[in-house]
């Protein structure tokens, strides 16, 4: 079986308080600390999408700050979480042939929605910090 690359569509980055330069890379040893490594929400400003954000559309916002996730809010409140290999992996093609397809034929991979293989997790609030 063949698979299409991804397209993506080019959009204006959005004016994010946490948008920062992609950050190199370091060398990394077994012996570092693991703060070299994952980096915790209590440092890095976590990155949200909403759920009827098509995959190229997220696909292109984590490309474009340098990671590898986001979570999904919907309403105020973060219902899920997707992630890059979420988006490269068979969840996006399952869901264009899931028994959902037989009932929309015209579905096609780029029509499939973030809320269509994110993720979900329990009820928590969300708050949208606004830039001072």
């Amino acid at each position: 079986m063949q698979y299409r690359n991804l397209q993506t569509v080019e959009s204006v980055p959005a004016a994010h308080p946490c948008v920062r330069r992609p950050h190199e890379f370091p060398t990394l040893s077994k012996t570092d600390p693991v703060d070299r490594i994952m980096v915790g929400f209590c440092r890095e400003c976590a990155m949200t999408i909403e759920p009827y954000q098509h995959l190229d559309a997220a696909l292109k916002q984590m490309q474009s700050v340098g990671i590898r996730a986001l979570l999904v809010v919907a309403d105020g409140r973060v219902s899920g979480l997707i992630t890059a290999y979420d988006i490269q992996s068979e969840k996006p093609i399952q869901f264009v042939r899931s028994s959902d397809y037989i009932h929309h034929p015209q579905c096609r991979h780029k029509d499939v929605e973030v809320a269509d293989i994110n993720a979900t997790i329990s009820p928590m609030r969300a708050s949208r910090d606004t830039p001072s």
